[in-house]
């Protein structure tokens, strides 16, 4: 019986120190209110074409004492030649590297947009992706053959927030010398306004660091001081 309580009272008052606030869907990051002067190519094409295939991405940033669940992006562009629509997106997280997109958080291929007929794209991701307190990036690539669908490019966003957004033509059909991330308008000259239209959507969480030595003291104490007060009121019930 002692021992069952104690372990009650244990895990009680150690949860307490790590309960973090979770809250419902929300917009985490909004970077479309602002739409700039042109856009930016970010497609994979049919094999015939695939010298032609590029992918852009933006950067943003969680905030310090916090932790994203990202589970659904939102981006706006536009088609030419043909109204699309588009097959499916790539969609991937990046961490920060020196202003350049980095290592790979995740990546999710060929993923039904939930509004895949417009130009606009809304899409769920099929698991969340987890990020704490930094900087990372966010690529979003349709697949679409050019013969049958055009091109989808991603509207531009006028005002430079962080870093400006990254661009890459790993076949350089494009001419611009831009194999490997680069910054789109400065390294690149693709487009006319430095960053790119988004929403990244899903929950934060408040994150409460781990207790220093001196609140492991504070706990044990309460610990201690809790179980004594248990054991006192009980002996003197039964006296």
């Amino acid at each position: 019986m002692r021992i069952k309580f104690y372990n009650a009272l244990s895990v009680f008052l150690f949860s307490l120190c790590f309960v973090s606030s979770v809250s419902a869907q929300i917009i985490l990051y909004d970077q479309t209110g602002n739409i700039g002067g042109s856009s930016a190519s970010s497609q994979n094409f049919e094999p015939a074409f695939d010298t032609f295939d590029s992918m852009a991405a933006d950067d943003f940033v969680v905030p310090g004492g916090t932790r994203w669940n990202v589970e659904q992006v939102y981006v706006l562009g536009t088609y030419g030649v043909f109204p699309g629509p588009l097959n499916s997106v790539n969609v991937a997280f990046y961490r920060d590297n020196a202003g350049l997109p980095g290592t790979t958080v995740a990546q999710f291929n060929s993923l039904i947009p939930d509004s895949g007929i417009n130009p606009e794209i809304t899409v769920t991701l099929p698991a969340p992706v987890q990020l704490n307190q930094g900087t990372y990036w966010m690529s979003l690539q349709t697949n679409i053959d050019f013969t049958v669908g055009g091109q989808w490019y991603w509207t531009e966003f006028a005002v430079q927030n962080n870093s400006e957004s990254a661009w890459m033509n790993p076949g350089d059909a494009y001419t611009t010398g831009c194999t490997s991330w680069s910054r789109r308008i400065t390294d690149c000259a693709v487009g006319i306004s430095p960053d790119l239209t988004f929403q990244i959507l899903g929950q934060a969480a408040a994150v409460i660091p781990a207790p220093t030595m001196t609140e492991w003291g504070m706990i044990t104490f309460m610990l201690l001081a809790g179980t004594g007060a248990f054991y006192f009121l009980k002996k003197h019930r039964k006296s």
